[in-house]
């Protein structure tokens, strides 16, 4: 927000939240924009495991979504979204084991500014989501801040739409563009803002947070 670009200081922002699993999007690894792989340097400096979902390629580079976490990952599918134009639009689904070996299934995406489109990328999430195993949570930019569109209600009748705090733009949030969705699991505290002075400047989005527990794994309690 400050026209600065400085990946150690998005590095402290994540470290601040203590997350187990992050959804990252607009990483960039090209040569034209960036002066190191993002993603790779961000898992480095957290001591994550690194999901990529590249969307637009440049050289050895390439620019889109990403999924960290500090327990084993691994990928699944990396499939492109349908969009009329603009940025190409794409979703990481992977699965990652928590201590005690309960695996979840986690979806990171960012849909497009248009709206037909984003309906078709909601419909689209949503049966994915539908057909994963749970427990299975989506992170995402949904570009959507109308909270009555056709394409976000459906895809809260196939999971869970926690509550949608405003974390946009991030020095005086108004719109509510990031969700978090779930299925088969339980929220143990629903979806809040992660604000700090640092949080304000390092990203135009401040970082939107929950915290799960499967639902094996309160019953075992």
């Amino acid at each position: 927000m400050d026209g600065r670009r400085d990946i150690g200081r998005v590095a402290e922002v994540l470290a601040e939240l203590q997350a187990d699993i992050i959804g990252l999007q607009e990483v960039d690894s090209r040569p034209s924009r960036s002066a190191l792989p993002q993603a790779v340097e961000l898992a480095r400096r957290l001591g994550c495991e690194l999901v990529e979902g590249p969307l637009l390629l440049e050289g050895d580079g390439h620019y889109g979504n990403a999924l960290l976490s500090r327990w084993p990952v691994r990928a699944l599918r990396r499939e492109a979204l349908p969009y009329r134009r603009g940025e190409p639009r794409g979703f990481i689904h992977a699965a990652t084991t928590a201590p005690g070996g309960t695996e979840w299934h986690v979806f990171v995406s960012h849909l497009s500014l248009g709206t037909l489109s984003r309906r078709h990328q909601l419909a689209t999430i949503a049966a994915e989501m539908a057909a994963a195993p749970a427990p299975a949570v989506l992170l995402a930019d949904l570009n959507e801040w109308n909270g009555w569109a056709r394409g976000l209600l459906g895809l809260g009748r196939a999971a869970t739409l926690l509550r949608s705090p405003a974390s946009f733009p991030s020095r005086r949030p108004m719109l509510r563009l990031d969700r978090i969705a779930v299925r088969g699991c339980v929220i143990s505290r629903d979806a809040w803002v992660h604000r700090s002075p640092l949080a304000a400047v390092a990203s135009d989005h401040l970082p939107v947070l929950a915290e799960l527990s499967a639902l094996a794994d309160r019953q075992d309690r």
